[in-house]
């Protein structure tokens, strides 16, 4: 991989980075619909730290460098919204703090943040330990079982507990197979090229099958939160929803329909890159044994024989490195993608308004320029090392002032599951590691077929 020599700005800002070999009308797309992996890492090994991808709409930077990475991210982020991808997922289920930019993000984050920071966290520390083990009493016979759609169940289990202490009934079905949908839906090309191509705007003007099926689960899902809503109002508990709503009944410029938007996004957001964690740890634990012994033994040294506590996440240092080695290997969102509102520059490359750029996880957080000749190993105690770590060779959450907002309780949710899990469980891999795929996040392609037997 070439070298990146930053340039001042001015007038010997570069103002065409190198474009991969691709074919006439399509540019790179087939490349990148092939295997969105492998092709970013070859474009990085053979152009460098900035390439041109082209596709038949509008052409995308990919940013490979950590210094470039915070230029986006962070010194110029006011420069830049978020990306037609992830706008195009807002013309399907709403506008929310995950796709929205400028002032209306800042009022939408401003009025979620109070619920999820540390203290409002600890009050659901029980929910994740207690469904931990329900899940983990159930894999224990042995049976085989296919642990991404389990890590989806069991995150979106959690997930509503959370949201709310009220009985859900038939809404629990309806709401877990609504979010299948969804990102089934996320998942398909139609939704990739309308968005990057149309910014997502066909759908909210054509009824296709999968709009007219998209528009019933969005209807069914603005009623049960509403109704949960309404019933958080009328007996205020410690559950998110209620810290929600309060937050929201204390302002006068949003109305009920945001607060379902939000809702509903940051729960389909938060089980799906969570649960695509939890998947690739457990799955990169079961080919690790070594590892699986040595945590197990730190964990039985703090914890004894209780159940672990966000109050004991400090004390467990190897289960933080698994957690934050795993992420680094298999990012769960591949990249962090923005749109140039204005023209503007990053390193020595000049971008004009309206382009797209992608600061690849997937690449970076592997390369050896940032993690040494073992990149692509599995090695948490990189993470004990007390040598400096490049800044910005890890952002599985972004950085700079769109850090995701989940971000303490997805490491907070990944630790204290993995914690129950490994203590009581030994985890057998029936199959190779899975191939991913990738369109808003990463994903196997096929069953991830384990079994799971008792200690």
């Amino acid at each position: 991989m070439k070298p990146h020599d930053p340039k001042p700005s001015g007038p010997e800002a570069s103002a065409q980075p190198p474009v991969p070999r691709g074919l006439p009308l399509l540019g790179n797309l087939l490349d990148w619909v092939r295997d969105p992996f492998a092709a970013s890492t070859r474009w990085a090994e053979e152009h460098g730290d900035i390439v041109e991808m082209r596709t038949p709409g509008p052409s995308a930077y990919l940013l490979f460098e950590p210094t470039l990475v915070r230029e986006l991210l962070v010194t110029r982020a006011g420069a830049f919204r978020k990306s037609a991808l992830t706008r195009g997922m807002s013309c399907v289920i709403g506008d929310s703090v995950v796709t929205r930019s400028g002032q209306a993000w800042v009022a939408r984050r401003r009025l979620l943040a109070p619920a999820l920071r540390k203290a409002g966290l600890r009050r659901y520390t029980s929910v994740i330990v207690d469904h931990a083990h329900a899940y983990a009493q159930r894999w224990a016979s042995g049976r085989a079982f296919d642990l991404h759609a389990q890590m989806l169940d069991f995150m979106f289990d959690v997930l509503m507990d959370v949201l709310t202490s009220a009985p859900l009934g038939p809404a629990r079905a309806q709401l877990r197979r609504g979010f299948d949908v969804f990102w089934d839906d996320f998942g398909s090309y139609e939704f990739m090229l309308l968005s990057m191509l149309f910014d997502g705007e066909p759908y909210r003007r054509i009824t296709t099958r999968r709009r007219r099926r998209q528009l019933e689960l969005i209807a069914n899902f603005d009623r049960v939160i509403g109704e949960l809503a309404a019933q958080a109002r009328a007996a205020p508990d410690q559950s998110l929803l209620s810290d929600l709503v309060r937050s929201w009944d204390g302002q006068d410029q949003l109305g009920e329909q945001q607060l379902r938007e939000d809702v509903t996004t940051l729960i389909l957001a938060a089980q799906e890159t969570t649960a695509m964690g939890l998947t690739m740890a457990l799955d990169l634990l079961m080919r690790h044994r070594d590892v699986v012994d040595r945590l197990a033994a730190e964990l039985d040294a703090v914890l004894g024989d209780r159940a672990p506590d966000i109050d004991d996440l400090p004390n467990l240092p190897l289960l933080e490195a698994v957690v934050h080695e795993s992420l680094r290997l298999i990012p769960p969102i591949w990249g962090v993608a923005r749109e140039a509102l204005e023209p503007t520059q990053i390193g020595n490359l000049r971008v004009a308004a309206g382009t797209q750029v992608v600061a690849s996880a997937w690449v970076i957080q592997r390369s050896t320029r940032w993690w040494g000749p073992d990149a692509l190993d599995f090695r948490p105690e990189r993470w004990l090392d007390q040598g400096q770590r490049t800044r910005f060779a890890w952002f599985p959450f972004g950085a700079g002032p769109h850090l995701c907002i989940g971000m303490r309780f997805a490491l907070i949710e990944m630790s204290l599951a993995l914690a129950c899990w490994v203590r009581r469980l030994r985890f057998v891999a029936l199959g190779p590691s899975p191939a991913l795929t990738s369109v808003v996040t990463t994903r196997p392609t096929h069953p991830v077929q384990v079994r799971a037997t008792a200690c």
